[in-house]
């Protein structure tokens, strides 16, 4: 459930070229069913001449409520 909102906020704000987002949550010591570990990976034209750090705080804008409950390292945001 909290992979599909992800996945719709951030196709809402950012018209991705290819998005991918991916629960790891099993990957670490958390109960069965958490969702509280995601691995984003995020192709968009919406960041082309910004720095990693600006893309990163945009993406933490849009999800400010998913990610008061998980843990979302952002590995890759890029452009095309």
């Amino acid at each position: 459930m909290i992979r599909e909102q992800i996945e719709a906020k951030l196709r809402a704000a950012f018209e991705p070229a290819y998005l991918e987002v991916v629960d790891e949550s099993y990957r670490h010591n958390v109960p069965a069913g958490s969702e509280s570990h995601f691995k984003v990976v995020l192709v968009s034209d919406r960041f082309v001449g910004e720095r990693f750090l600006t893309r990163h705080r945009s993406i933490y804008g849009v999800l400010s409520e998913e990610l008061a409950d998980a843990y979302t390292p952002w590995r890759y945001i890029l452009t095309r």
